[in-house]
């Protein structure tokens, strides 16, 4: 481990061990280093194939050999569009071999138009599977990753490796991305060679890969978190083992497929985590998570209760939550004790903890730069946009944005309040993550705990819909004005269903019962699933329903390109309170 991470130090020169990765150059260097001393070591594991790291090099430089443009030598963006991720990976080295950018899209991606109006690619990559959803666009060039590595010479020797050299020498540190991620999720992000390393320097240098450390990456090949934590699983020498399309959807197949591959560390995002030890919980069957020692969670919220499940479930595992924010990640552990997080990095987004109320609110903050909040200190701290001086009790939490505000991910004595969603908002940060945001922050009157899970297929339509329903009548004054009922809003949202599904940017906030208390519903209007212009028009007229959130709403439409709708609707106490129980932001 120690010579890795000199050569991730001497990588950009030897004067600062601390410098940060920041090239392709250093990417392969990395995973060189594992190329020519674990070469026989299984690097990944997808279904019943395996690939050690030799393998990983000789058939990542047979593909980078094709890869290559007779014109320019050198291509600048490449889309990988396979059905196995273990293919995706060798595609992906083969394009940092030559300093070219790799455009990961999911088999099963529906705005595959999109992605190639957005970034035309130089050469796309396929398979059997695949190559057929390609045939509208006319890309440059087209390769079969499946041929090709089949037509490899099987007298061809495993251990004839390069190394990880890219090709060619002279296009080292050219400065782009690594990965550039065009997901249907909502992900538009660019990831730089340190970004794909960060996390490798602080997690495997805080807790160094074991001679049999077996590591599975639950999340999906178009998203930024599977390539950080390949790159990272990999440059630290570990398995990398993936499940299946299958296996990630069942929390009983998953913790089946984590037995059987003694899976040591697991990376997935919080949503599934909470299956799996709910399933394992339920079904008392600790035994196929026994030999975890740490779980790293991204892309979600990390409640309190899961916290609390995990310590049940997992006593002796270390629970490590990644937040990004604004592109830079920023992560906290959760040590197997009762101490608290432990924070990694110091940037925006990190993790504060509102301590015993004495006056303004005393925060614990592990961010050295956040103003008048120093750690240890009484310092002021804004909730919802707003000075707070209301006493808040033990064990509030959640993430310091931009202005130095706290977005609240779990509270023990919820209140009525609501989040407004700038324009500001809508323009800088995907849509699942506005709606994320808002979500946790809409909370409900009494001492109640609430869960924000996805709209999924498994969601009951009438209760999400009955909710919306209603507010629309009682909230929306054209409604009011012109009669319309429950039941039309009702085979509306029904037609638009599939869509809400569909594009999974929606949650639910559920009471402690389980009921459904209230929707955060994102749409995006432009989709090819939307009926006509008619119903996007319909549903723009439902900013009149407040008075007081007109200005807001008009300026967010204005900046938002009339493109996405946004809306929060709480369905308890409605007569109480209306605009902290509904709250709508839509373009």
């Amino acid at each position: 481990m120690m010579e890795i991470m000199e050569a991730l130090c001497c990588a950009k020169g030897r004067d600062n061990e601390d410098m940060a990765v920041s090239t392709y150059e250093d990417v392969i260097r990395v995973l060189g280093v594992h190329t020519t001393r674990s070469n026989t070591k299984v690097a990944t594991q997808c279904g019943r194939r395996t690939r050690s790291f030799a393998q990983l090099d000789r058939l990542s430089g047979h593909l980078a050999n094709h890869l290559l443009n007779a014109d320019t030598k050198a291509p600048t963006d490449v889309v990988v569009c396979v059905s196995c991720p273990d293919d995706a990976i060798v595609a992906a080295l083969a394009t940092l071999r030559l300093s070219a950018c790799c455009i990961p899209v999911s088999p099963t991606c529906s705005v595959l138009g999109a992605v190639m109006d957005e970034v035309p690619p130089s050469c796309v990559v396929v398979d059997s599977k695949t190559e057929s959803r390609f045939s509208g666009f006319e890309p440059a060039r087209t390769i079969d990753i499946g041929s090709l590595l089949a037509s490899l010479s099987a007298s061809e020797s495993e251990d004839d490796i390069c190394v990880m050299s890219p090709a060619p020498p002279q296009s080292y540190g050219l400065p782009g991305p690594l990965f550039q991620i065009l997901s249907e999720e909502g992900e538009r992000c660019l990831l730089m060679a340190d970004q794909c390393l960060s996390r490798y320097r602080w997690e495997w240098k805080a807790h160094p890969a074991e001679k049999n450390d077996v590591v599975a990456v639950v999340n999906d090949v178009d998203s930024a978190r599977f390539w950080e934590d390949v790159v990272g699983v990999l440059a630290a020498g570990a398995t990398l083992v993936i499940p299946t399309t299958a296996q990630k959807r069942s929390p009983t197949a998953l913790l089946k497929f984590l037995s059987r591959e003694a899976v040591t560390r697991l990376e997935l995002s919080p949503d599934c985590l909470l299956s799996l030890l709910r399933r394992a919980w339920l079904e008392h069957r600790h035994a196929p998570l026994s030999q975890l020692t740490l779980v790293k969670c991204s892309q979600g919220l990390l409640t309190s209760p899961l916290v609390r499940l995990f310590r049940i479930v997992l006593p002796h595992a270390r629970l490590v939550y990644v937040y990004e924010h604004a592109g830079l990640c920023c992560a906290y552990q959760c040590p197997p004790s009762d101490c608290e997080p432990q924070c990694h990095t110091i940037l925006e987004g990190d993790l504060v903890v509102l301590g015993k109320p004495v006056g303004l609110c005393n925060v614990v903050v592990r961010d050295e730069f956040l103003r008048d909040c120093a750690e240890g200190e009484t310092g002021s701290i804004n909730l919802c946009g707003k000075a707070d001086h209301v006493l808040v009790s033990t064990g509030d939490s959640g993430f310091v944005n931009a202005e130095g505000n706290l977005v609240l991910t779990a509270m023990t004595t919820p209140r009525l309040g609501g989040r407004k969603v700038s324009a500001d908002d809508l323009l800088s940060k995907p849509l699942s993550q506005v709606i994320e945001r808002a979500a946790c922050s809409l909370v409900l009157q009494g001492p109640r705990q609430t869960r924000c899970p996805l709209v999924d297929a498994t969601t009951s339509f009438e209760s999400v819909a009955s909710v919306l329903a209603k507010c629309f009548v009682a909230k929306n004054r054209l409604d009011l004005a012109v009669g319309n009922t429950e039941d039309q809003h009702m085979r509306a949202l029904k037609h638009i269903w599939p869509l809400i599904v569909e594009q999974g940017t929606s949650r639910v906030i559920l009471d402690e019962s389980g009921h459904v208390a209230a929707v955060a519903l994102g749409l995006d209007l432009c989709s090819e699933m939307t009926a006509s212009d008619d119903l996007a028009e319909g549903y723009r007229a439902i900013m009149e329903m407040h008075q007081q959130l007109e200005g807001t709403l008009r300026e967010a439409m204005r900046a938002g390109g009339h493109r996405m709708l946004l809306c929060f609707m709480v369905g308890t106490s409605m007569e109480t309170s209306p605009a902290d129980n509904a709250a709508l932001v839509q373009s």
